[in-house]
């Protein structure tokens, strides 16, 4: 987890220097300019860390504001850098055709016009996506199959992905899906990766809150690449504190009426990077599983071994 902070912490850090290089002969900012920038930008950061510290002592609104503020301008930045690396890839496009046609120097950015325009756009694709991530948003998939005798009753599986669930805003969170899970009523709850965000012991709450879904069959959990980011040992105490079994390179069977349903579930390949042992064997696991059964694949990463791909529905 250390490690992880302090990978976080470059990153944003040569990000912002990035942005920097752009903002500084924009406004044509001096050396006090300069140092309120890095002032603001170590404000920023330390906002995402202040959230946690005011959601662990049960600051819920206060927590919440540091949270949007501070991954706000994490949104601004990450944009901002992304379009900056587009104009120079332009300007350096533009600079080549200007030798055979000076006339097309004029499609120059300077860092005056990417600023205000680029900065335009980056703010408004930044609030969109404040808006977007707390938007939950319900898809329904009907499936049908043959492996369902005539007459058996639907199956409702609810799958739940990528909830980063956090200090400031998970139980916030919890309750929107618990009052969506009622309204679906699902057999079954299937959870796909990146679930917990945070390692905090207020965490433990989040996850109560979570085990209030108990549906018919249970729930079933398989680990994304957060959960590595996070922690296994603690990711794994969470999701079960939270009622979920978790499907580390393992299968279960259920039965529906007269029908057979297995669920296989694998790691995600991230544990290659953290150096943790990596399950991700769907097509061992799958070679196993009854033609009969209708078999439900959950990975995080949806790439699918080329031999599996046929072994389930």
């Amino acid at each position: 987890m250390s490690i992880f902070l302090a990978v976080c912490l470059i990153l944003f850090g040569a990000v912002n220097l990035y942005v920097f290089r752009w903002l500084k002969p924009a406004f044509v900012w001096g050396r006090g300019a300069s140092l309120s920038f890095a002032l603001f930008v170590v404000l920023m950061f330390s906002l995402s860390i202040l959230t946690h510290v005011l959601a662990r002592h049960d600051h819920a609104v206060l927590a919440r504001i540091a949270g949007i503020a501070g991954y706000l301008w994490m949104l601004v930045v990450m944009w901002l850098a992304s379009f900056g690396l587009l104009a120079e890839a332009w300007n350096a496009l533009v600079a080549v055709a200007a030798r055979v046609r000076p006339a097309v120097a004029a499609a120059h950015l300077s860092p005056a016009r990417f600023v205000t325009w680029m900065g335009l756009v980056a703010a408004i694709l930044s609030l969109w996506g404040l808006i977007e991530v707390n938007s939950l948003h319900l898809e329904s998939i009907p499936i049908a199959t043959s492996k369902m005798p005539p007459g058996t009753p639907p199956l409702r599986i609810l799958q739940v992905s990528d909830l980063h669930l956090m200090p400031a805003t998970g139980r916030r969170e919890v309750d929107r899906i618990l009052r969506l899970a009622r309204e679906v009523k699902p057999d079954l709850v299937v959870c796909t990766g990146d679930t917990f965000e945070s390692a905090d012991p207020c965490m433990e709450q989040v996850a109560a809150r979570l085990d209030l879904l108990r549906p018919p069959l249970g729930k079933l959990a398989i680990l994304g690449n957060h959960e590595y980011y996070v922690g296994i040992p603690r990711s794994l105490e969470l999701l079960q504190a939270s009622g979920f079994r978790v499907l580390r390179d393992m299968m279960v069977r259920y039965t529906w009426s007269d029908a057979g349903i297995a669920v296989v579930g694998t790691d995600d390949p991230a544990a290659a990077m953290t150096r943790s042992r990596c399950r991700t064997d769907e097509a061992s696991l799958l070679s196993v599983t009854s033609r009969q059964d209708f078999t439900l694949l959950l990975k995080h990463l949806p790439v699918v071994n080329a031999t599996a791909a046929k072994r389930f529905d």
